[in-house]
C-alpha cells in the first residue's frame, strides 16, 4: 500500500510536545463569579458605611442648628420693647447665619454638607417666618401700649382741663388713633369703635370730675340738658349723673354739717371749762361766734349766764333736777348730737337760775365727748401699766421689751380689761423666758414669802437643783 504523505502543517503539529489544553471547566467559572461578588459586597459595605456616617454627620449638625434656632425663637418671644425688638430685628439674620457656621463644622463628609445645607435652608424658613410673626405681635403689643398710655395722658387732660384742653386733648386721641391704623396696631373697625367708646368714657369721666369738684355747678348744667355743657352726653347717661350729683350735694351738705358739730362741740366744751375755772369773758364768746366756731344758741345762753349775777348763786330746783337725771339715763351716748343738745339743756337751765353751778359742771362732764373721754381713760392704764413695769423685779433690758411688747398689743381704743390682760400676759410670759423651768406664780410666791427678788429666789432653786 502506498503511503500517504502528511500535510506540511499537520506535521508540524503532531511534532510539538504534548500538553494540557484549556477549555471551558467548571473550576474556572466558580473563581470569576466569586471575585466579582466579593467586589460588590465590599462596594454595597463602603457604600453603607458612608451612608451611616454620612446620616451620623448631617443628624448631629441639624440637631445642634435646630437647638440654636429655638433658642433664637424664644429670644424673639423676650422682646418686648420697641428698642429690644428693632435691635432683634437687626441682628437675628446674623445669628441664623452663625448657626449654620457653626452645625457646619461638625461635618467632614461633602455629602452630609450638602444634604444639612438644604435641611437648614427649610429650618430656616419655617423659624425665620415664626421669629418676625413673634416680632411683629410684640411690636404691635408694645405700640399698643404706647398707644393707651399717651391716650391716657390725653384723657386726663380731657376731664381736669378747660374747654380748650379738652378739644385739643380730644385732637391728640384721634390723631393717636389714626397713626395707629397706619402702623397696623388697630385696623379701621377697631379704631372706630374704641373712639366711640372713649369719647362716651371720657365725657362721663369729665362730669364725675365736675361733680366731684362742684356738685352745685354740676347738677345745674346736667339740668339745663342739650343747653347745658353736656349736651353731648346721652340723655340716659345725663339723669344718671344728675342723681349722683344730688346725692353728692346732700353727702357734702351731711359732712359739712358734721364738721361744723363737730367744731362748735370741741370749742363749746373749752368755753364751759373756762367758765368753771372762772377763766371765761363775754368778749371770748363774741369772738367765738363772729368767727362761727361756736353755735349762735350756745353764745346766747353762756352771754346770758355771765351776764346775770344770780346764776352765780343759783340753786338747783329739785323738780328739775329730777328731769335733767331722767333725761341723762335716757341718752344714747353715741349720738353726740343728742349729747350736745342735752349740754345746751343744762346750761339753758342755769341761766334760769333752775340748776346750780356745781350740778351744771357735773351734767357738763357727764356727757363729755364719751369716745374722747374713753381715749383718755385708756391712756391712763397704759399708762399705769407701762409705770408697773418699770417698777417690777425684771432686769431693765426684759422690761424695755415688755413695754414694747405691750404697744404692740394695745392702743388707746383698748378697753380696761384688755389692757391689764396683755400687762399680765407680758410679764408671765417675760418671767418665763428670764426664768425658765419654773411657774411665774410660784417664784413671785416664793419672793413674796421669804422677803428674796424673783432672781435671789431663781438662783437659789437653780443652785439646789444642779445639788440634785
Amino acid at each position: 500500500m502506498a503511503r500517504i504523505p502528511l500535510a506540511e502543517g499537520r506535521e508540524q503539529i503532531t511534532r510539538q510536545p504534548l500538553a494540557a489544553r484549556a477549555g471551558p471547566g467548571v473550576f474556572s467559572t466558580e473563581v470569576a463569579r466569586a471575585t466579582q461578588e466579593f467586589a460588590q459586597v465590599a462596594a454595597r459595605a463602603a457604600q453603607q458605611f458612608e451612608e451611616a456616617q454620612t446620616l451620623a454627620e448631617k443628624t448631629n449638625a441639624s440637631t445642634n442648628a435646630l437647638r440654636g434656632l429655638k433658642e433664637l425663637n424664644l429670644e424673639a418671644e423676650s422682646a418686648r420693647t420697641i428698642e429690644d425688638i428693632n435691635k432683634f430685628r437687626t441682628d437675628y439674620p446674623n445669628r441664623i447665619s452663625k448657626i449654620r457656621e457653626e452645625s457646619n463644622k461638625l461635618i467632614s463628609l461633602p455629602r452630609a454638607k450638602s444634604e444639612f445645607g438644604r435641611s437648614f435652608d427649610r429650618d430656616k424658613l419655617t423659624f425665620d417666618f415664626s421669629i418676625r410673626s413673634t416680632l411683629q405681635k410684640n411690636q404691635n403689643f408694645a405700640l399698643e401700649n404706647i398707644l393707651n398710655e399717651n391716650i391716657i395722658e390725653q384723657r386726663d387732660r380731657f376731664i381736669n382741663g378747660d374747654v380748650i384742653t379738652g378739644k385739643i386733648a380730644e385732637a391728640n386721641r384721634d390723631l393717636l388713633l389714626n397713626d395707629a391704623v397706619k402702623r397696623g396696631v388697630l385696623n379701621a373697625k377697631q379704631t372706630q369703635e374704641k373712639r366711640a367708646k372713649q369719647a362716651k368714657e371720657w365725657r362721663l369721666a369729665k362730669i364725675d370730675v365736675d361733680i366731684e369738684g362742684d356738685a352745685e355747678f354740676a347738677l345745674a348744667q346736667l339740668k339745663l340738658g342739650e343747653d347745658g355743657i353736656y349736651a353731648d352726653t346721652d340723655a340716659g347717661d345725663r339723669l344718671t349723673k344728675e342723681k349722683a350729683a344730688e346725692t353728692k350735694l346732700k353727702r357734702n351738705t351731711e359732712i359739712a354739717k358734721k364738721l361744723l358739730n363737730e367744731k362748735h362741740t370741741k370749742n363749746e366744751l373749752d368755753l364751759s371749762q373756762k367758765y368753771f375755772t372762772n377763766e371765761l369773758f363775754v368778749d371770748d364768746i363774741q369772738d367765738q361766734f363772729i368767727s362761727g366756731d361756736i353755735s349762735q344758741k350756745y353764745a346766747g345762753i353762756l352771754n346770758t349766764i355771765l351776764t346775770t349775777p344770780k346764776t352765780i348763786d343759783a340753786r338747783t330746783d329739785d323738780a328739775e333736777m329730777e328731769k335733767l337725771v331722767t333725761a341723762y339715763y335716757k341718752l344714747d351716748e353715741s349720738k353726740l348730737d343728742d349729747l350736745r343738745e342735752f349740754r345746751l339743756k343744762v346750761l339753758g337751765k342755769h341761766a334760769q337760775s333752775l340748776l346750780s353751778r356745781d350740778d351744771t359742771e357735773f351734767f357738763i362732764n357727764k356727757t363729755v365727748d364719751p369716745f374722747t373721754k374713753k381715749k383718755e381713760e385708756a391712756k391712763g392704764w397704759i399708762r399705769a401699766a407701762i409705770d408697773w413695769f418699770r417698777t417690777s423685779l425684771a432686769p431693765k433690758g426684759e422690761q424695755a421689751k415688755m413695754i414694747n411688747k405691750l404697744l404692740h398689743r394695745v392702743d388707746e381704743k383698748s378697753s380696761e380689761e384688755a389692757i391689764v390682760k396683755a400687762r399680765e400676759d407680758i410679764a408671765v410670759e417675760t418671767t418665763r423666758e428670764v426664768y425658765p423651768g419654773y411657774e411665774p406664780e410660784d417664784l413671785e410666791f416664793t419672793a413674796q414669802e421669804t422677803g428674796l427678788s424673783v432672781k435671789e429666789v431663781f438662783d437659789l432653786l437653780e443652785k439646789d437643783r444642779k445639788r440634785k
